[in-house]
């Protein structure tokens, strides 16, 4: 029996988007901002949950004004839209999410 071997493709991929549109982030940028996290820490004695904020926010780029957009997010808290706002902002745009929270 061959003895089967794995490849790690993730190892290949550097950026997310398209350079020439301009909406490329490196990939490292966009797992420090989602995996480096331990939001929450449980507190059991008193029955809470603390929320560790983090300070350190990643940096975005700079772009001219002909080229920064102002973009509105409807439905920018849920999980699609609060991903596509994050995404957008590294981009350098101006952001503004508007969501009612119905659903």
């Amino acid at each position: 029996m061959a003895e089967k071997t794995t490849t790690n493709h993730a190892a290949w991929v550097t950026d997310v988007g398209s350079k020439a549109l301009g909406s490329d982030v490196p990939l490292s940028k966009l797992q420090e901002l989602y995996f480096n996290r331990t939001p929450f820490i449980s507190n059991d004695s008193a029955k809470t949950l603390v929320v560790k904020t983090d300070v350190n926010f990643p940096a975005v780029r700079k772009l001219r004004n002909p080229d920064k957009k102002r973009v509105l997010v409807t439905g920018g808290a849920g999980f699609v839209g609060s991903h596509l706002v994050d995404r957008l902002m590294l981009m350098g745009h101006d952001v503004i999410c508007l969501d009612n929270f119905f659903t």
